[in-house]
Order: C-alpha cells, then structure tokens, then sequence
C-alpha cells in the first residue's frame, strides 16, 4: 500500500510540475520601412498569449510635417502624455536634430487591456473580449499593414 501511494504520490507531482511549466515563450519581430519612419515591433508570447510587447520607431520630422526638433515636440508631446503613470508601460521619446526615436514596452502581464487599448497607437482587435491579446491575430494584423516578418 505505501508503495502505491509513493508512485501515486510521484506521478502527482509529476503532472503539476509539467502543467505549471506551461509553454516555453517565443518571441516574433516584425518591420515597417515607409516615408521617413522605421518601426519595428517585437511580441514575446506563449502558446497565442502576447505577454510583453516592444516597439521601436524612428521617424524623420519631416515624415511628419514637422520642420524641426520643436515643432516635433509640438506635436507628440500631447500624446506622449497618454502613457505615462500607465501600469505595465515604459515610454520614452528621444529627439534627435533630424528624426525622434521612440521606444515603447507593454508587459500584458501587468497592464490593464481596456486601458491600453484607449492609448492612441494601440490596434486591438477583440482583446479586451478575450481577456488576452492573440499572436495570431496581432501577426494578422500586422502583415496586412505592410510589416514583414524579421
């Protein structure tokens, strides 16, 4: 009898050490070269849940009607300002003399969905329903906005 109950108490704890590994996270990248800006979007995920996502974009004032450093300030400051005291969100802009480099990081483990998705910038597609935000659809909706897979 106590040596079933070892093996049985064995191939418990097997399982729950298998089931709490979970999946091994991946991560896909994914770049967008048009008129004057460079972006490139990085998803770590597991299985189809994104768990953190960077971006990273650079673009030319002039990409975006602006003359100068200034004037760019002008313009991205305001919604610049969205992103900060947001939970699960590090955002910095960087002005450059000719470009702005902008860099972005959401850990989805720690950010609240609903207000992520109200950010200007946030494409979500069915995410807050979910509770979680897909790698497929993500992928999806990247590739047909004229991203390529890295």
């Amino acid at each position: 009898m106590k040596k079933v109950l070892g093996v049985l108490s064995f191939v418990i704890l097997i399982i729950g050490l298998v089931g709490c590994g979970g999946a091994k996270e991946e991560s896909s990248t994914y770049t967008l070269s048009a008129a004057g800006t460079e972006i490139e979007v990085t998803y770590y995920y597991k299985n189809d849940e994104v768990t953190k996502q960077t971006t990273n974009s650079t673009v030319a004032y002039a990409s975006m009607g602006a003359a100068n450093k200034e004037e760019a300030e002008t313009i991205i400051e305001p919604l610049a300002k969205q992103y900060e005291n947001v939970k699960g969100i590090k955002h910095e802009v960087e002005y450059q003399e000719d470009k702005l480099v902008e860099k972005t990081e959401v850990d989805y483990t720690k950010a609240d969905l609903k207000e992520v998705s109200r950010l200007t910038g946030s494409m979500f597609e069915d995410a807050e329903e979910a509770g979680f935000v897909s790698m497929k659809k993500s992928e999806e909706m990247l590739l047909s906005n004229g991203f390529t897979k890295k």
